[in-house]
């Protein structure tokens, strides 16, 4: 007598069940065309780039489910499209935002959520010469936040005073991403 083939498999056994509507996110108007990074999350809110005419990005409360409004609040205080963002680990309601307009800026999101457009950050850092590329927040380390751009740059800046600490030079090409090890310690990139 034959055995039935039963296929081995670690899956097998895993089912998933689908959200239930109420609990989507619908009419968001993520703009695609900025970068590579499309949503960040931390637990209170998550991000994405908006399709504005500029550089902008919602910042959604997690609780908030449901359809977007029209009028979306948005930070939009760049001149061009946003290309990377990252929340702070060790707090928040902190938001950096870099952008093709080669700036990279640090914004305070309200408790409550926002409640209408934000035009001025708390700081904005200079020091790119071409778009930004990717942001990393050292995750134990407060006000530490790693940035690397097109100009084959990579940059450690205090938030809170706006001074760049480290210039990491000597790369060939574009800076592609950039982070930290878990520890805070290191710093990695990689490019083309």
């Amino acid at each position: 007598m034959e055995k039935p083939v039963v296929r081995e498999s670690k899956y097998r056994n895993v089912f998933g069940k689908t959200v239930r509507k109420e609990l989507f996110y619908t009419n968001l108007k993520v703009n695609v065309s900025g970068g590579d990074e499309l949503i960040k999350a931390n637990s209170l809110f998550f991000c994405v780039p908006w399709m504005s005419g500029g550089g902008a990005v919602a910042v959604i409360p997690l609780k908030s489910h449901g359809k977007a409004s029209d009028s979306q609040p948005l930070l939009t205080g760049h001149s061009d499209l946003i290309t990377a963002f990252d929340f702070d680990p060790n707090n928040d309601f902190i938001l950096a935002t870099g952008s093709r307009d080669t700036t990279v800026k640090i914004w305070r999101i309200p408790e409550e959520g926002l409640k209408e457009h934000i035009t001025v950050p708390n700081i904005t850092l200079s020091g790119h010469s071409k778009k930004v590329m990717t942001l990393s927040f050292n995750p134990v380390a407060e006000n530490v936040l790693l940035s690397a751009g097109a100009d084959s740059l990579a940059k450690v800046w205090d938030i809170e005073t706006g001074n760049c600490r480290v210039n990491l030079e000597g790369h060939q090409d574009i800076i592609l991403s950039a982070g930290w090890n878990g520890c805070g310690g290191s710093r990695g990139v990689s490019g083309n």
